[in-house]
């Protein structure tokens, strides 16, 4: 028997939002978790009607929480058909029947996809939240497992945005190049940028080692930069007295040697594990934060930092530009020389320098309150269209 015969969404109910929350089981930390998590329970306290069920496998994630956020859980089916390698093209197939019986008697509502899923059959309006596009642009620094599943889901997100009523995009560096990498028309996109915790603010901390250094902090895939950013440290922060501290995983073997082969062991430490409030104090002990990626869809450390009023050097991309302005120190993105310039220019400028309070006051400009009110502003936006749909329906049907 067929468990969703009757269709997906059949009865008509306003102000309903499904959530498909497979973002939280891919990803154990990072922002792109938080604008969900941050934005979902401040738009149910901006729309008292809203009634929101949450798709969640897996315990990843800080799961959204309000009263009026249910959370169903699914089957994990990644977690099942293992090895992953092997069921590349039947998990999302097997993922959706799971949704689909899921929901067979959810109420016809807003489908809001946050990894770029589609459900066939639902019926109500849908929207697709994208990040970036780096797998489309970056594929070459990939081999083997990894490039096989970022071509999928590359394959995915390019299907999900084309087939959405509405494609939210993180920035407008991220809405111009989904635009022109998936020729999707401008007035189908909408534009609703990030934020960072409100625990981000000036402290006076110093520094743990007793000597100035210098913060990286995030992963350091290829087109994150680190690589260049290392050779620029090795050839300026030693012969400085400054040191690098990088928030993230371990050194991978491969960096061991790296660092080891530059002669900068001592110079540079790795902190693993941390939370808001010990990173708020790295920002704020720090002599600079330094962002070198190629490509970001938003940039959620820049906020950070400037919050803090740490001085940011930064490689000149689009998202950069646009969320922190003219107050990082730029560089050219591959330029040693030019990044050695930059990490000069801002130590040498230090927290009381008039970019650092530039700064402080553009990273006010971003909130998660603004966010959950842009957030709400699209979903009002699909109701209203989904209202005149149904008041026409009896005529022309669907």
């Amino acid at each position: 028997m067929n468990p969703v015969s009757d269709g997906l969404g059949s009865r008509n109910v306003d102000e309903h939002l499904v959530v498909d929350g497979l973002i939280f089981s891919v990803l154990r930390h990072g922002g792109i978790l938080r604008l969900f998590s941050e934005a979902l329970p401040r738009v149910c306290e901006l729309e008292p009607g809203l009634q929101v069920t949450l798709l969640a496998t897996g315990e990843r994630g800080n799961l959204p929480s309000h009263p009026r956020i249910a959370v169903r859980r699914l089957v994990p089916v990644e977690g099942i058909l293992r090895p992953g390698r092997l069921w590349l093209q039947a998990v999302p197939k097997l993922r959706q029947w799971v949704q689909r019986v899921a929901l067979r008697n959810e109420p016809r509502g807003i489908w809001h996809s946050t990894y770029s899923t589609l459900l066939p059959g639902w019926r109500g309006p849908t929207a697709v939240t994208v990040y970036d596009l780096i797998g489309e642009h970056f594929k070459s620094l990939l081999h083997g497992a990894a490039l096989r599943a970022t071509e999928q889901f590359n394959g995915m997100q390019r299907r999900a945005v084309q087939a959405a009523d509405v494609v939210l995009c993180i920035s407008e560096a991220t809405r111009a190049d989904a635009v022109r990498t998936y020729g999707i028309p401008p007035e189908r996109t909408r534009v609703v940028p990030l934020a960072c915790n409100e625990c981000f603010a000036p402290e006076q901390v110093r520094s743990p080692s007793g000597r100035p250094f210098v913060l990286y902090v995030g992963s350091r895939y290829g087109y994150k930069n680190f690589r260049t950013l290392l050779r620029a440290f090795a050839s300026w922060g030693p012969g400085h007295g400054v040191g690098l501290v990088v928030v993230g995983r371990a050194w991978s073997l491969q960096e061991r040697r790296e660092v080891a082969a530059l002669g900068i062991g001592d110079w540079v430490r790795v902190v693993e594990m941390c939370s808001d409030a010990e990173l708020c104090g790295l920002y704020n002990a720090a002599g600079a934060f330094v962002y070198p990626s190629l490509c970001e869809g938003f940039g959620i450390p820049l906020l950070e930092a400037m919050a803090c009023g740490c001085p940011v050097v930064a490689s000149r991309i689009p998202s950069t530009v646009e969320v922190s302005g003219e107050c990082p120190f730029y560089f050219e993105p591959e330029s040693v020389e030019d990044l050695v310039r930059a990490l000069s220019e801002a130590l040498a400028a230090g927290r009381s320098g008039e970019r650092a309070e530039r700064g402080f006051r553009r990273a006010r400009e971003f909130s998660w309150d603004r966010t959950a009110e842009m957030t709400l502003a699209v979903y009002r936006e699909l109701w209203a269209r989904e209202r005149e749909t149904r008041r026409v329906e009896p005529e022309g049907g669907r």
